[in-house]
């Protein structure tokens, strides 16, 4: 084989490698891109799974709160009903 034939195929597949490294190169920056995306939607997800969780904490207490106040109301109405009917036999 000549020279100039090979310098022609050195050349030709030269340029496919450069074609095969600009696609390749493409479709890295669109990955890239993609995985930025996600990483953005992964923290907003976190972010509100955070609000979310300290909403539950503070209903679960108010929940709490509300069973303690209903616990003594109850203890209470029981104590006055016990003085009414203990009044009412003496």
């Amino acid at each position: 084989m000549d020279n100039a034939k090979m310098l022609q195929k050195i050349l030709s597949q030269v340029e496919e490698n450069a074609k095969i490294l600009s696609a390749l190169e493409h479709r890295t920056d669109l990955q890239g891109r993609a995985l930025n995306n996600l990483d953005n939607r992964l923290s907003h997800v976190e972010g509100s799974t955070k609000r979310i969780e300290k909403d539950v904490s503070q209903i679960k207490n108010d929940i709490i709160r509300t069973n303690n106040k209903a616990n003594t109301a109850t203890i209470r109405l029981f104590e006055t009903l016990d003085k009414i009917m203990e009044a009412r036999y003496i």
